[in-house]
């Protein structure tokens, strides 16, 4: 029996096999013989019912727009057809969840730039305020079969209030679909057209960023409820569309700027909130340069053929939307040279090698094109057994140039004493979950007259290679550094398993002034690693890509440039037994400076005397920020971190995505429970050491026997559900939250997240979190 929505029941297929093996028995059973006489009628039978299989997606097709040029009037009619998932005719959708909008897009002349123009207007605040909007007072027809019609109430050749928009139908139009509400799955179908000729290709288009582009960073980019389609969003978002709360234009080029401006706008800077409607915009961080221009948009994307528009169509409009503080008719005296009371002569300055410069030549961030010449090279790693030392030979090179880096002379890698020249090499262990236990890693001394050094709890070794007195040059262009590792031989130190020699750091180019090397390079950090006790060496899991991070990030690069685009690298130090009690100014000999804890047990300004730093911990939690736009964390996380005595407070970070969609960052499968066995429990309290004994001191940070932890799935689930009951929940099966590793080794404790929470359980993972 065939379903509503045109679906077979699985009721109907079971009787209607069964019939058909009768018949085909019967028909085995030899000659028929003469037919019988017509039987008596039998009793009423049970009529059924008709299954309805919801649809949980849908593909809209708009097969066509016509408009009658006899008639007096010009009113699109729009013949669409659906189908869901499985590709079966969809039948059930009714005049209630359909919306209509139609716009016109008109040329850009004069140094202005194309423009869309809704027929569909309203008046907010008469007088004041117009807006762009839809319609879905037309006509609708269900043929029944998965097609539809719907013909327009607006008579496009007869707009006039609230605001006089012609029909000039050699332009391009566009018709656009909003399908919302009930059982029915969104969807935002556009039909692109030339109305003189019905022409859908070859035509002006704007199309200038792409929805897959977007998703990029939000997943599946949704706003008032519906919309999900950047060319449905163009139809209303208008230059002449004004929101009624605050002023502000919702023109698509400015608004979606100054939205991704955020605190980073000049306006808000100096006091004045980004407002539309009651959505306070001031707070958004884009996680990445302003001037990647490219990101959004695409250039080499077919789809986007006019992406290039944001360099060669320069407007007052889409340059003073992140320049808000430039007057440009004032010239000068408005931060303008030139004054410009429209778009007419932009491109005679903003073209390469007039005064104004081109735009992209504006937009170029002198790191990251400088970037392309640096490369690090970990060539080998190999461990001595009888010596306890590790052997790493690496390299710097210029991939353009084809040649290595002196790095011993270069000026690129000289400026030490400025700090603008890095480059260290770090080895840390072991792979199955860095620790890094009794490295020997030190704090440098925190104030002027302070002399004491405190370990660095869980850091991995760390060596200067840009002093000459730690590295050998071979005289090659690369460079050799030997390592002694604690007590790896004899298998009475920390240093089993399988080790990390990692490069990390930045070169110096010049900046803005010649001959001056100050500009810090950001280069992608190298690793290998080295087998220790094991047979071979083990890479540590990937759980996390690059590529992912990127998606949002461009170029990710923090420390001071020091730790670029390798995760792998990052773990090394932000590993399990990590926090960030050492830089806590609370904790520290801070006054008088006599080489003594003032107060080990002091709070920050979280009220916390230290936070985890372990990457499951810290990025879920970050990335969790901004508690009350998510409902997922109860309380913010801050971190004190690089440039020591910095509080990072990342409570009020907005991720652009789907929160709960793990596969955002993660690679296929890395985020399924159960973890591995490997994965150490999250410190979040460190051994207490006595105020006044330097040896007690130095024993509790570096021993993380003694230290709390969360035990491993726990950490993981409560950086994101930070709340009592969700913790509650997590003891209930296993987790603690106050733990030693020696315990959770042994199994005194024991998580069972996986029996309910595990691939293919009632509560999996990626059902709980809607991951499809």
């Amino acid at each position: 029996m065939l379903t509503r929505s045109g679906h077979i029941t699985s009721h109907s297929l079971l009787t209607a096999l069964a019939c058909f093996t009768v018949l085909m028995l019967a028909a085995c059973s030899g000659d028929k013989g003469d037919t019988g006489p017509e039987g008596p009628p039998g009793p009423p039978g049970d009529p059924g019912t008709i299954a309805t299989i919801a649809a949980t997606t849908i593909d809209v097709t708009i097969d066509g727009i016509t408009i009658d040029t006899a008639a007096a009037t010009r009113i699109p009619v729009v013949n669409f057809s659906i189908k869901d998932q499985d590709g079966v005719p969809f039948i059930g959708l009714t005049s209630s969840s359909i919306r209509f909008t139609v716009a016109k897009l008109v040329p850009g002349l004069n140094g202005e730039a194309s423009a869309w123009q809704s027929y569909i207007n309203r008046e907010r605040d008469p007088g004041a305020t117009i807006q762009a909007t839809y319609e879905r007072d037309g006509t609708f027809e269900n043929h029944g079969n998965g097609t539809y019609t719907y013909t327009f109430a607006t008579d496009l050749a007869a707009v006039t209030d609230p605001l006089a928009v012609s029909y000039e139908p050699t332009f391009t139009h566009r018709v656009a679909m909003q399908i919302s509400g009930g059982d029915v799955p969104v969807a935002n179908p556009v039909y692109t057209f030339q109305p003189s000729t019905g022409a859908t290709t070859g035509i002006d288009s704007r199309d200038m960023v792409k929805t897959a582009t977007c998703n990029e960073c939000h997943n599946r980019l949704a706003l008032h409820g519906s919309r999900i389609e950047v060319k449905y969003c163009v139809t209303c978002h208008n230059p002449g569309s004004t929101d009624a709360s605050s002023g502000n234009t919702v023109d698509f080029k400015v608004m979606i700027h100054k939205i991704h401006m955020g605190e980073d706008l000049p306006s808000v800077i100096g006091g004045t909130p980004y407002m539309i409607g009651s959505h306070d915009y001031s707070t958004v961080v884009f996680p990445q340069d302003h001037r990647h221009c490219n990101r959004c948009h695409n250039e080499e994307d077919t789809d986007t053929p006019d992406a290039g528009n944001w360099n060669s169509v320069p407007t007052i409009e889409a340059c003073g939307s992140c320049h808000d503080d430039i007057d440009f008719a004032a010239g000068v005296a408005g931060g303008h040279l030139g004054g410009s009371v429209d778009n007419s002569l932009c491109t005679t300055c903003h073209v390469p090698g007039e005064p104004g410069g081109g735009v992209a030549e504006s937009h170029i961030i002198p790191a990251e094109v400088a970037s392309t010449n640096f490369a690090y090279n970990v060539i080998s790693a190999t461990f001595d057994a009888g010596t306890d030392e590790v052997e790493v030979i690496f390299e710097v090179t210029d991939p353009v140039a084809d040649e290595a880096y002196d790095i011993l002379a270069d000026p690129e890698w000289t400026q030490t004493a400025t700090g603008a020249s890095r480059l260290a090499l770090v080895i840390g262990y072991d792979t199955l979950d860095y620790h890094n236990t009794d490295s020997g890693a030190e704090t440098s001394p925190f104030e002027p007259g302070q002399t004491m050094a405190f370990p660095e709890p869980a850091q991995p070794i760390s060596i200067d290679v840009l002093n000459a007195a730690n590295v050998t040059d071979n005289g090659d262009g690369t460079y050799t550094v030997s390592v002694v590792l604690p007590g790896a031989a004899t298998g009475t130190g920390a240093a089993t398993g399988t080790g990390v020699a990692a490069l990390e750091g930045h070169p110096a180019v010049e900046g803005a002034t010649a001959g001056t090397f100050d500009l810090r390079v950001p280069v992608k950090n190298a690793l290998a690693y080295f087998a220790i006790t094991d047979s071979e060496a083990q890479p540590r899991r990937e759980v996390v890509s690059i590529d992912k991070c990127n998606q949002c990030h461009a170029q990710l690069s923090l420390h001071g440039n020091n730790r670029t685009d390798e995760p792998r690298v990052c773990v090394i130090c932000h590993n399990p037994n990590a926090t960030d009690i050492i830089v806590r100014p609370a904790t520290l000999d801070v006054a008088p400076q006599d080489g003594v804890f003032d107060d080990f047990t002091a709070t920050g300004p979280d009220g916390k005397r230290e936070q985890a730093i372990d990457f499951k911990v810290m990025i879920h939690a970050i990335h969790a920020g901004a508690v009350d736009e998510h409902g997922f964390r109860e309380n913010g996380i801050g971190i004190y971190g690089f440039g020591r005595f910095s509080f990072f407070d990342f409570s009020h970070v907005r991720f652009p995505g789907i929160l709960s969609d793990c596969t955002t960052c993660h690679l296929a499968g890395t985020y399924e429970l159960p973890l591995a066995d490997s994965v150490l429990g999250t410190t979040i309290q460190t051994g207490e050491p006595s105020l006044t004994d330097q040896g007690d001191i130095d024993t509790a940070l570096a021993d993380p026997s003694d230290d709390l932890n969360i035990t491993p799935t726990a950490a993981v689930c409560s950086s994101c559900h930070d709340g009592e009951l969700a913790q509650a929940h997590m003891e209930q099966n296993g987790g603690a939250f106050n733990a030693l590793q020696d315990d959770i080794d042994a199994g005194v404790t024991i998580e069972t997240c996986a029996i309910c929470h595990g691939p293919g359980r009632y509560a999996d993972v990626d059902l709980v979190h809607g991951i499809e």
